[in-house]
């Protein structure tokens, strides 16, 4: 009889075998299967790693320059950076780079691809510029270059200092003048001077008066900043702008900047007219190299900024196309231009003569946003009681946003208009019939000087995603 001892161990052996050789094969596939794992999330970790190699050589061109933010805004496509060019300068693999411009900036969409079992992976990324104020035109919401001539009886700016590098003068024609807003000049201020029936130059001295609204030949009036036009006119090109929305006689615009916001012929004796037109993008730019431009009919512009770079333009719109009624951010200090004199009595819509002096009081009402005495109300409904008291046929704005000019004058100039924003003419400004400015200050971060290395500070990065797709 056999040892039952040997028998036991031996049973036990062949159980252990039996479980053991299951186990060891199911360890060989699983290190198998995580062997090859491995080994395929390293070659995904390579074209993942190709991809943002891509990014980086592009954030570095995006970065390189103004000139080249500036052109990839407008459009322009550059050789490397179009997704036709194929980069292997990185281990493991190739790259490609594709930049597009979009509303706001850019995008960046990178592929990578290793060199072994071909695996795609996709990154895209966007920019979009930080902007900041290298230039600003002071406290003014109206800035004039030259000479201002203006006339109190039929041309009014709210909320703000009038500014003006050169002389301001009423004109011959008015027998009165107005307290309200401050103005300053580099040069003499020409006015009536109703308590002595004589006009007077004002300046060299005395050349200051706070209760009457004025400060001649005064040093804080620097010179005009510059315009970065260069940003503006990027941001034009990029515009969408439906042709049935302005006309001209002859053509203003080449072929290939057709239904943007880019102007760029000099036909001669042309004018731009927006006639009945409806266009509210506050983030666009129309730039106008050499042509005049008149917004007329039932108009209503709200943009970023119309830049109309060498000639004359005029506003005689009623705005009606404009939301009734529209409501527009009053800035908090505004009462600092009545506080000599008022606009009119509360409990009369009928304006006080322009030489009448009355200070800013507990009453409500005695200017557009008024919130009693030193203090503003936050917003204004246009039309208002300013409107109504002058009996004004424009009755809602027929531009919002930031407009320079170069030339305002008589025959060209403004008449019959609401603008709302910020107002900057490089040269001359004669005043017509009827112009109303109010000044908005959330439109003066929107000017750039050119002065400055990059129109941003610099383009951030504002997203990164990885996306499918195919090499």
């Amino acid at each position: 009889m056999e040892n039952p001892k040997k028998a036991f161990i031996l049973v036990t052996a062949l159980l252990a075998l039996i479980v053991a050789v299951p186990l060891t094969i199911f360890s060989v596939r699983h290190i198998q299967q995580e062997t090859t794992r491995s080994i395929q999330q390293s070659k995904s970790d390579t074209a993942y790693h190709l991809a943002e190699s891509g990014q980086d050589r592009a954030s570095y061109f995006i970065n390189k320059s103004s000139s080249n933010w500036n052109a990839l805004l407008a459009g322009t496509t550059f050789y490397g950076y179009d997704g036709n060019v194929t980069y292997d300068d990185v281990e493991g693999g190739l790259y490609k780079i594709s930049i597009q411009a979009v509303s706001g900036g850019l995008t960046v969409l990178t592929k990578g691809k290793d060199s072994i079992k071909n695996q795609v992976r996709l990154i895209l990324s966007s920019y979009t510029a930080t902007m900041t104020s290298t230039a600003t035109l002071g406290s003014g919401g109206l800035v004039i270059g030259g000479t201002l001539w203006e006339d109190p009886s039929d041309s009014y700016t709210h909320w703000t200092e009038v500014r003006s590098f050169g002389a301001i003068d009423s004109g011959s024609s008015c027998t009165n003048r107005r307290f309200w807003p401050f103005k300053r000049s580099a040069s003499t201020i020409e006015f009536f001077i109703p308590d002595v029936a004589d006009w007077c130059d004002v300046g060299p001295s005395p050349n200051y008066d706070p209760t009457e609204g004025y400060s001649a030949m005064d040093a804080t009036v620097q010179p005009p900043p510059a315009i970065d036009f260069d940003y503006y006119k990027a941001l034009a090109k990029t515009m969408s702008l439906s042709t049935t929305s302005w006309s001209c006689s002859v053509s203003v615009q080449s072929s290939s900047y057709s239904g943007t916001g880019y102007f760029d012929l000099n036909p001669g004796g042309s004018r731009l007219k927006f006639n009945n037109s409806l266009i509210n993008q506050s983030t666009s730019v129309i730039y106008v190299e050499q042509a005049e431009i008149e917004i007329t009919g039932t108009s209503f512009l709200r943009l970023k900024a119309l830049i109309n770079k060498t000639k004359n333009m005029k506003i005689n719109s009623t705005g009606a196309l404009a939301p009734n009624p529209y409501i527009i951010p009053v800035p908090a200090d505004a009462w600092k231009q009545y506080a000599a004199c008022i606009v009119y009595l509360s409990t009369q819509t009928s304006l006080y003569p322009s030489n009448s002096k009355f200070p800013d009081t507990a009453y409500l009402n005695e200017y557009p946003g008024d919130g009693g005495y030193h203090t503003s109300l936050n917003t204004y409904s246009i039309p208002g009681k300013f409107e109504t008291a002058i009996a004004m046929s424009a009755y809602r704005p027929a531009f919002h946003g930031f407009l320079y000019t170069y030339n305002l004058t008589s025959g060209v100039g403004s008449s019959n208009g609401i603008f709302v924003g910020v107002i900057y003419v490089q040269n001359n400004k004669q005043f017509g019939n009827q112009m109303v400015i109010y000044y908005d200050p959330t439109v003066s971060p929107q000017l750039i000087g050119s002065s400055s290395s990059s129109s941003s500070t610099p383009p951030i990065r504002s997203s990164w995603n990885e996306v499918t797709g195919t090499w």
